[in-house]
């Protein structure tokens, strides 16, 4: 089957979320984990977190808590209760990134033998082959692409292209995710509901899950809904997504004005939106920035220097993998790593 639809790249829209959150006045931090709740009288007031960089310990306390945390939800039920129930199930998918564009159209591919329904989609020059669905048992953080899961997609995908050489070398990167789904019974992990859920426990805690990319505003807004006595209007363009909007001036006038290539606009406008003009704007003081770091793709080093005083990087792999999708490339040179290591080593 081919079919239409847009992409998205999820750690971006993952960070975009969280910069329009510190726009609108939250206070937002990553690198920060729970290690135990904060109780009194049977009420969680608070958290105990653990700088992951620096390894202190300090709390955080809150009228209300909100534990929206996916795949981990049955860890942090049990965190509050050693004797709560599992409330989700997680399934596993994972995706290749393969080099070269099998097909220039997005196609919807039925497996011969599971019923299952996976894709190829040209991604970023290349192809975008997934996904997979099977249940997950163990920690989500050990979650991994297996070489059976990989095996699988490639030999699904070559009875569909018989004439393509599917080989392991041209896998640029493999990724894994886990979908928390509510538990339902027996159900093959398909057939499970993708909805969302929310509700609250004996320390007052509200928990919610299930749910999906598509529906994230929605979830969102149920949660708010019940936060507050006064929930904010639901008319989505009063919360627009950070760099969300109609760029006005064309490529060209933009590459004129900063004296750098068209491709460099091109990709900075497609990676930020109507915020490409804050990365540039960091070049007028700083002419070395409009250089290039790495020959595999048209970024420039001001992007190096945006993701760390915006956009909260603070690892190389934030950037590489997080911040710029670079780790989705075939770099030969690995300049581009090289690069945006110096960074965090000065």
């Amino acid at each position: 089957v081919i079919y239409y639809d847009a992409q998205m790249d999820d750690a971006r829209l993952c960070l975009e979320n969280v910069l329009v959150a510190d726009q609108k006045g939250a206070t937002v931090a990553n690198y920060i984990d729970v290690r135990s709740f904060i109780k009194e009288g049977g009420r969680t007031v608070g958290v105990q977190v653990r700088d992951a960089l620096n390894e202190q310990l300090f709390p955080i306390r809150a009228e209300k808590i909100v534990c929206a945390v996916g795949p981990w939800t049955n860890y942090f039920l049990r965190l509050d209760d050693p004797s709560a129930r599992k409330k989700i199930r997680t399934t596993k998918g994972i995706h290749i990134v393969y080099e070269d564009k099998i097909s220039n159209h997005a196609l919807l591919i039925p497996s011969d033998e599971d019923k299952r329904v996976f894709f190829i989609i040209p991604w970023m020059n290349h192809s975008l082959i997934g996904t997979t669905d099977t249940d997950y048992i163990k920690h989500p953080d050990a979650v991994t692409a297996s070489d059976e899961d990989i095996d699988y997609l490639l030999s699904k995908s070559k009875r569909v292209f018989p004439g393509v050489d599917f080989k392991k070398e041209k896998i640029i990167t493999t990724f894994a995710g886990l979908r928390p789904l509510i538990r339902q019974g027996g159900r093959k992990p398909s057939e499970v509901s993708r909805k969302h859920v929310t509700f609250t426990t004996k320390s007052q805690m509200m928990f919610v899950i299930g749910g999906k990319y598509t529906t994230y505003r929605r979830i969102a807004q149920d949660c708010v809904n019940r936060l507050t006595k006064n929930p904010p209007a639901k008319d989505e363009r009063a919360y627009p997504l950070y760099g969300s909007g109609l760029i006005a001036q064309s490529k060209q006038a933009i590459a004129q004005k900063y004296s750098i290539d068209e491709k460099t606009v091109q990709a900075l406008m497609d990676k930020y939106g109507t915020r490409y003009c804050d990365v540039l704007k960091l070049t007028e003081n700083r002419p070395d920035f409009k250089e290039r770091f790495c020959d595999c793709v048209p970024f420039i080093k001001a992007q190096i220097a945006y993701s760390i005083q915006t956009e909260m990087a603070q690892t190389a792999d934030d950037i590489v993998m997080r911040r710029l999708a670079l780790g989705y490339l075939p770099c030969t040179k690995k300049a581009c790593r090289t690069a945006i290591s110096q960074y965090f080593t000065r």
